[in-house]
C-alpha cells in the first residue's frame, strides 16, 4: 500500500520507487482501502515506463487474485467480518 487508484505505476516511477507490486483487499465504500487480502511485489527496473511496468505487473496480479481466490474458496482465509481462519493471525502477504 502506499499508493492507490488507476494511475499507480505512474507515481511509482515519478517517486522512483525501487518496487510496486499488486494488493487485494476486501472492497469497502472507499476506494482501495478495504482491508488486505494479500500481496505480492516486483522491482521496477531502471528506465521503466508505467505502461512496462503495468504490463509487467500483470501476470503477478492474476496470480495473487486466484491464490486469494482459491484461499477464500478452501477456507485458508476468510472475510474480514469473518476474522482469520483457526490458528492463524490474519491475512497472508506473500
Amino acid at each position: 500500500p502506499g499508493f492507490y487508484g488507476l494511475k499507480v505505476q505512474e507515481a511509482v516511477i515519478a517517486d522512483g520507487l525501487t518496487e510496486t507490486g499488486a494488493t487485494v483487499h476486501w472492497v469497502t465504500g472507499d476506494l482501495d482501502r478495504g482491508p488486505i487480502l494479500g500481496q505480492r511485489r516486483i522491482p521496477v527496473r531502471p528506465g521503466e515506463t508505467p505502461s512496462g511496468l503495468a504490463d509487467r505487473l500483470r501476470p503477478v496480479e492474476i496470480a495473487l487474485l486466484v491464490d486469494v481466490l482459491n484461499d477464500l474458496a478452501f477456507g485458508r482465509l476468510r472475510s474480514p467480518e469473518a476474522g482469520p481462519p483457526p490458528g492463524e493471525a490474519g491475512p497472508r502477504a506473500v
